[in-house]
């Protein structure tokens, strides 16, 4: 995985190095907006932390530029401090920023936020073709289906969930032996926030849980999927400001 560290400070990057290093993240920085957007495309990073306090008249012009860029899906954690207000950060939202973190980083909470928002927003390799979103306990997210043989409900935990499938862990894992790759999961539950969705899945593996794609997805649902997320990922930062 590859995070883009925006900020004139060396101190950041060595102190995620010491405190990540063993999820498997490379760090690259650069000490200058402009410089970093000349290159934005080709290193391609998953996820992108600025600095805002050193470059406070520059967060906003990059986030716009992103957009327009083939990695406009990567997710923005702006580093902040004292003087980032509600209405900057109304401003950063408007923006697509997905999060805000104390650049001081000096605390061990701050660093855990650091690792959780690095874990819901990080592309697992797989192949997928869109980024998968980890839930959290405060996600109001679910799946079951019916068993294809025993006919009975499958109940169990969304692992990670993007818009052409999901991870899904049984509660009863001896499902794992029972169910065959390249099944078909028919009328499926998924929950999204308040919505439900009826979808049909094929299973593409049972290795560490089961990993499904859904057939025939609906624009409906890709949508509430995708602003699902998004929102209660701003909804979460907002509330961290206030």
């Amino acid at each position: 995985m590859k995070i883009l560290l925006i900020s004139d400070r060396d101190d950041i990057k060595e102190l995620l190095i010491n405190k990540l290093i063993l999820q498997g993240i490379e760090i690259i920085q650069y000490w200058h907006p402009v410089k970093a957007m000349d290159n934005l495309e080709e290193m391609s990073p998953d996820i992108i932390m600025f600095n805002a306090e050193d470059f406070p008249r520059h967060w906003k012009t990059f986030a716009s530029y992103i957009k327009s860029t083939e990695i406009h899906d990567a997710p923005i954690i702006l580093l902040t401090g004292e003087k980032f207000d509600q209405e900057e950060a109304s401003k950063a939202t408007a923006l697509g920023i997905r999060a805000f973190v104390d650049s001081s980083l000096n605390d061990a909470a701050q660093i855990k936020r650091v690792k959780k928002l690095i874990a819901r927003y990080r592309k697992l390799p797989d192949g997928r073709r869109f980024p998968r979103f980890i839930p959290q306990s405060i996600d109001k997210v679910g799946f079951l289906f019916s068993h294809p043989d025993k006919h009975m409900l499958v109940f169990g935990k969304i692992l990670d969930i993007s818009l052409e499938g999901l991870g899904f862990l049984p509660y009863d894992t001896s499902v794992l032996l029972e169910i065959r790759e390249k099944s078909l999961l028919r009328h499926c539950s998924l929950r999204v926030g308040d919505k439900l969705f009826n979808v049909d899945c094929t299973v593409i593996s049972t290795i560490d849980g089961l990993h499904l794609a859904f057939i025939a997805p609906t624009d409906e649902l890709k949508k509430s999927i995708k602003d699902y997320f998004l929102e209660a990922a701003i909804d979460n930062e907002i509330s961290v400001l206030s």
